[in-house]
């Protein structure tokens, strides 16, 4: 089994973390004019009759807890708007996990009759983005794997079942209908590898009911591990069964098998992705797609018998002082900045790599896909905790860089 990511270790063990999206502007009175979006061709692949119109903005927040992102840390609030490639103020858009959480088995959704509080903090974000931002809303469909919930075999069935008995995708359809989301994601990061077009099936099926439009999250490939890697999900088929897509541009280290030490993220490899990503018909040019970005740190500890645990978390700052506080080696965090990390001694003595991203190598990274995109504008999101606030970010660099221009 390959080492799971740490965006999928959130998920699947319930932390609350958020993804915190590209932010040019801070809070203020609501827009008073609504920019244009950034148009793309129409689609030829079926969608519900009855199916509202959606175009991402160049911006948006993904908070994976209601009451912790939205309530507590108050991730959008802190700053809703972000200013798009005409200058405009514009609304983040707010994709959020909580009514589309899967039961394992039934394909049910997970009932929230005895956490009232949670109810109450969904329906409120969904009234405040609507009424005072004039945000669009998006619900994430994803499952919990883990010790009790989901397995990877669950998943298999269920997408399987799904696609030969409709029925099983009512209670998605219905939750979308009865709650006002703008669009709805999924974000199930698992299949059958040896049969791939089964996930592809489940999205074409789902988009086909569904009230509002698809987005779907896709796991990074490069030309490189293509043919191999996380087969389960075929870009190629799934171009045709979704409206707007999300590239997961992180956990570079996660192929690795056991794990070794290697960056989250860099820019020639963000350029590889990206040269996947043309070659896939129908997907490159014909839809929206973002770049989910990393601003966490992955930590690398080699234990006696020279393996490597690894941790991961959105402190950045704290274990970047921690690191230098101990015998480091001077090299790529100082003569790097395009690919920082740490390499030092712990206090258990044991060598340790810190990878980590700065405002600096956030920016390279958005002016690597700025350059590759040329005159397109981008939907750039960054997965993190703090809503802005943390150095690792990259928000001071990027808000004031002419070449990042956002849809």
């Amino acid at each position: 089994m390959v080492w799971k990511p740490y965006r999928n270790m959130l998920l699947r063990t319930g932390l609350f973390t958020s993804l915190v999206c590209l932010v040019l502007a801070g809070c203020g009175e609501a827009p008073s004019v609504q920019s244009s979006r950034f148009i793309f061709p129409s689609q030829s692949n079926t969608m519900s009759p009855d199916q509202t119109s959606f175009t991402p903005a160049g911006s948006a927040v993904w908070i994976l807890s209601c009451l912790d992102g939205w309530e507590k840390q108050k991730i959008y609030q802190i700053n809703p708007y972000y200013i798009n490639q005409q200058g405009i103020k514009t609304a983040r858009d707010i994709y959020v996990f909580g009514d589309f959480w899967l039961q394992p088995g039934t394909g049910t959704l997970r009932s929230y009759a005895d956490q009232s509080s949670l109810r109450q903090c969904l329906s409120n974000l969904l009234s405040t983005a609507h009424s005072q931002y004039h945000a669009q809303v998006c619900g994430v469909i994803s499952v919990d794997e883990g010790s009790g919930n989901w397995k990877s075999s669950d998943v298999v069935t269920y997408t399987k079942r799904a696609t030969t008995t409709p029925s099983l995708l009512i209670p998605l359809v219905n939750q979308a209908k009865k709650y006002p989301y703008d669009c709805v994601i999924n974000d199930i990061e698992d299949g059958n590898s040896t049969s791939p077009q089964t996930f592809s099936h489940y999205d074409a099926a789902l988009r086909s009911k569904l009230p509002v439009s698809l987005g779907q999250t896709l796991l990074w490939k490069t030309p490189d591990v293509q043919a191999y890697w996380q087969k389960w999900q075929d870009w190629s088929t799934l171009a045709n069964d979704a409206d707007f897509f999300i590239v997961m541009a992180l956990d570079h280290d996660s192929i690795n098998d056991p794990p070794v030490p290697a960056s989250v993220v860099n820019d020639w490899w963000v350029k590889q992705i990206y040269t996947y990503m043309q070659s896939v018909a129908h997907l490159f040019g014909s839809h929206p797609v973002a770049w989910e970005l990393p601003t966490y740190y992955r930590l690398f500890t080699q234990r006696s018998n020279g393996s490597w645990t690894v941790s991961s978390g959105t402190d950045v700052a704290g274990h970047i002082a921690t690191a230098l506080h101990r015998p480091t080696i001077a090299q790529n965090y100082l003569q790097d900045p395009n690919d920082p990390y740490i390499e030092y001694v712990n206090a258990q003595h044991q060598d340790s790599y810190l990878f980590f991203e700065t405002a600096r190598s956030s920016d390279i990274l958005a002016q690597t896909l700025a350059a590759l995109n040329r005159s397109t504008c981008l939907l750039l999101s960054f997965w993190d905790n703090d809503s802005g606030t943390s150095n690792s970010l990259g928000w001071s660099t990027i808000q004031t860089d002419t070449h990042v221009h956002l849809c």
